[in-house]
């Protein structure tokens, strides 16, 4: 007979609910047993631990020039996205204060914002774990959460536009071979649509572009968000002088221009109508 014991303790009740996975053949003994509280278990001191936290973030707070609340609320709610697990030395740049999947789209205009607020280490941070736990050797970066294929160009924005707006050469250098390897990675992938019948040549392959899990070829969602990633490493590479800038710029510029294109045609078939 299969056997399987259940410890209830405070964090299973605080819970309300358990799952297991278990194989329907054969019999199953459940026994139950009381656990102790999970206060005991931590023993946490309740008083020193509120304090060390309003410590915390009256020093983070205190560092913002703008002491209006909505700005001081921006900081609150922009940091909260972040997480330091208590096992590994890195950080995650979750979409919220819900430790859930890490995804980049999200995370980049928490981080533009960090930036321009003068929080820039949390950026770092986040690029560090970015291209430290996700960087594939062929320049993609991901997959993350449903592996959107934007993920990739929403990484490379968020370092590039970090690394211009803050001057940062140094972090510049730290990842700039890895941005590169990004960039020519999205260069390579956007030139496969010529070659694939029923695509349009000039956008991006067709894959998961949201959480909708249906693969097509979404210009709103994957080619305008790469796009913005795309420029803003042009941009980066420019300002620090990169060998990569000008082939950046003429690739960052064919592809506004391929779905300025689309855009036009799609008008020009729409303009007698009432609607677009």
């Amino acid at each position: 007979m299969n056997k399987i014991a259940i410890t209830i303790g405070a964090a299973l009740c605080a819970a309300g609910s358990f799952g297991a996975d278990l194989d329907l053949n054969g019999e199953w003994e459940f026994r139950f047993e009381e656990g102790k509280a999970l206060e005991e278990v931590l023993k946490p001191d309740f008083a020193a631990t509120r304090d060390a936290v309003r410590s915390d973030w009256g020093k983070e707070l205190a560092r913002v020039a703008d002491r209006t609340p909505f700005v001081q609320s921006q900081v609150v709610q922009l940091l909260q996205c972040f997480a330091r697990p208590t096992e590994g030395d890195f950080v995650l740049p979750r979409q919220g204060g819900l430790q859930r999947w890490v995804w980049p789209w999200d995370q980049s205009y928490a981080s533009a914002a960090l930036t321009m607020l003068g929080y820039g280490e949390y950026v770092e941070m986040a690029c560090d774990f970015y291209f430290g736990e996700y960087a594939q050797p062929d320049g993609r970066i991901g997959p993350f959460g449903m592996g959107w294929v934007n993920d990739t160009a929403n990484v490379l924005g968020i370092f590039s536009h970090h690394c211009a707006e803050s001057g940062n050469a140094a972090f510049w250098r730290k990842h700039r071979e890895a941005a590169e390897r990004a960039f020519r990675w999205i260069k390579a992938e956007r030139a496969k649509s010529a070659n694939l019948p029923g695509q349009i040549a000039g956008l991006f392959p067709a894959g998961v572009a949201s959480d909708n899990p249906k693969v097509f070829q979404s210009w709103g969602t994957t080619d305008l968000l790469n796009l913005q990633g795309l420029e803003n490493y042009a941009c980066a590479a420019k300002r620090f002088g990169d060998p990569a800038a000008d082939e950046a710029a003429a690739e960052a510029a064919d592809y506004r221009a391929t779905i300025a294109r689309i855009l036009d045609r799609w008008r020009r078939a729409e303009e007698d109508r009432d609607t677009f």
